[in-house]
């Protein structure tokens, strides 16, 4: 009886190994690789934060598709073009804080409101500057922090903030993306199958921790 019941157990496993081994070679001949997918591009242009109470950080220099759009961050660290810390000569500067809408999520640089107020501005003859120090995700205590670290070496004559509601508490889950995707660097996710089920798996973690920050009672 237990030869019998040991050899089922082998012929089962041997099933389930032969099935995982057909559903790799099928994954791997349609080309099925979930994880950029899965990080959206994040590692491209973010980090996390040497700065306790910023999390994480787009990384000054980088460059990359992510949130939508074509991204490039300059030397201090957020998406504009590169400044001088030393205003020119007559010229206001603006730093405007905010998230993925100050950013501008899905919009090329220039699309974003900073930049269109900046263009307005100029059109009016106002010699300004206004600098895009959105990061996606961020919270008002993110983007004061950064204002202390990157934005106030750039002298800005008037900080403005996009604001919205999400920003009482931390709603986002950008540097948990990033920690998946280092997981995802072990051996184990070599395998196609092991993708499949790790982005599934990471996808609804995510979605369960994005649901949990932004509970009302959590705000």
């Amino acid at each position: 009886m237990l030869k019998i019941q040991a050899k089922n157990v082998t012929l089962a496993l041997v099933s389930l190994l032969m099935i995982c081994l057909l559903l790799e070679l099928v994954l791997r001949i349609i080309g099925f690789n979930p994880i950029p997918d899965f990080s959206g591009g994040r590692e491209m242009v973010l980090r996390p934060s040497s700065v306790p109470e910023m999390v994480y950080e787009l990384t000054p220099g980088s460059k990359g598709y992510v949130w939508g759009a074509e991204v490039e961050i300059n030397s201090f660290g957020f998406r504009d073009s590169e400044y001088e810390t030393d205003k020119p000569e007559n010229t206001y500067r603006i730093a405007a804080l905010g998230d993925s809408v100050t950013f501008g999520n899905d919009l090329p640089q220039f699309d974003a409101f900073p930049k269109q107020l900046e263009s307005m501005l100029l059109e009016d003859g106002l010699p300004v500057e206004v600098l895009n120090m959105g990061v996606g995700g961020y919270d008002t205590l993110q983007e004061l922090v950064f204002l202390e670290h990157a934005g106030l070496a750039l002298d800005p004559d008037l900080v403005i903030v996009g604001y919205c509601m999400n920003d009482l508490g931390v709603a986002s889950v950008n540097l948990e993306y990033l920690e998946y995707v280092e997981r995802y660097e072990s051996p184990i996710y070599r395998s196609r199958l092991a993708q499949l089920i790790g982005t599934r798996i990471g996808r609804m973690k995510l979605w369960t921790q994005t649901d949990q920050s932004n509970d009302d009672v959590a705000f």
